[in-house]
């Protein structure tokens, strides 16, 4: 079950999250860090924890091809004012 903690203070906020992620080979836990300014989000950390209890990926790290902004879809509007 994934937890999370959605702040909104207008154009800002702040999330934390725990979600539980599978796949055909490996599970583990995405935890998300993030906080919103000025409409946009940007991540403070992005880490994967196998359930085997491998080290965490940082999914940021430079090794890993990742920046802040990586992936992200152009600044909304989204529907239902979601991401």
């Amino acid at each position: 079950m994934a937890e999370w903690l959605d702040q909104r203070r207008g154009a800002g906020g702040e999330a934390s999250l725990a979600i539980p992620i599978s796949g055909p080979e490996a599970a583990g836990t995405l935890y998300v860090e993030a906080d919103k300014a000025a409409g946009r989000w940007r991540f403070s950390a992005l880490q994967l924890a196998p359930r085997d209890g491998g080290p965490r990926i940082d999914l940021l790290a430079a090794g890993a091809g990742g920046s802040a902004t990586a992936g992200l879809p152009p600044a909304g509007p989204y529907p239902g004012g979601a991401l």
